[in-house]
């Protein structure tokens, strides 16, 4: 493989991890408790979900992004422009998955990065509004359960 092609395969993986973070990043704050994304976005895997939160560069970037200090990709911005309007609307178009995966993603910057949520919630949510609406219920705002025990092993 050329150096060239090499480049413009990681360049090509780069812009699809960072297109994933842009929006599961969007989705933790759109979801200020549970709202789902849009439907215009795809559905978004587990696995790829735990590729992003695990990438600080990746987050960093779209943390920035989302808080108008830093560069975004397309996606990026039109993500940050749209959820104002997303969280106006309840986001009462978007899919079960979304729902999930905005969850963790919430659950993961509140208990790994709470003052990037905290930045986040102060830029998207200022009056706490959204979060009343949608948060009292969720379980997306309350701590999450601990995983089960495992079985123990039999004999």
């Amino acid at each position: 493989m050329s150096a060239r092609s090499s480049s413009s395969s990681s360049c090509s993986t780069m812009h699809h991890l960072l297109q994933l973070a842009a929006l599961l990043l969007a989705v933790a704050v759109l979801a200020c408790g549970g709202a789902r994304q849009q439907p215009q976005l795809r559905e978004v895997r587990p696995r790829e979900v735990d590729l992003v939160l695990n990438n600080e560069a990746l987050l960093k970037t779209f943390i920035r992004c989302l808080l108008e200090k830093g560069p975004c990709s397309p996606d990026g911005y039109q993500l940050r422009r749209l959820l104002p309007q997303a969280l106006e609307s309840g986001c009462d178009k978007c899919s079960a998955n979304h729902r999930q995966q905005s969850e963790r993603v919430i659950r993961f910057l509140i208990a790994k990065r709470p003052q990037d949520w905290k930045q986040l919630a102060r830029k998207y949510d200022p009056k706490g509004e959204y979060e009343r609406r949608f948060g009292s219920g969720s379980s997306a705002t309350r701590a999450p359960a601990p995983a089960p025990a495992p079985a123990p092993p039999r004999a």
